[in-house]
């Protein structure tokens, strides 16, 4: 089994620049949407963890779904 290298961006669905005082670590529920689970973790990012970048560092990793 292969491990997630999250020091490579491009693991990452949102990994921002530091502005704020406060991070968020956002872990979505499993996602597929048009054959892609980029996209699905695009969308629940658009509809739910997007609620807290205003206030706050959003963080959100791609990971392994079975």
């Amino acid at each position: 089994m292969n491990t997630i290298d999250y020091s490579r961006k491009g693991n990452w669905c949102k990994r921002p620049e530091i502005t704020k005082e406060v991070d968020t670590f956002y872990i979505y529920a499993t996602e597929y949407i048009l054959g892609s689970m980029a996209e699905g973790a695009k969308g629940e990012y658009n509809l739910h963890a997007s609620a807290y970048a205003e206030a706050t560092n959003v963080f959100m990793p791609y990971y392994r779904q079975g």
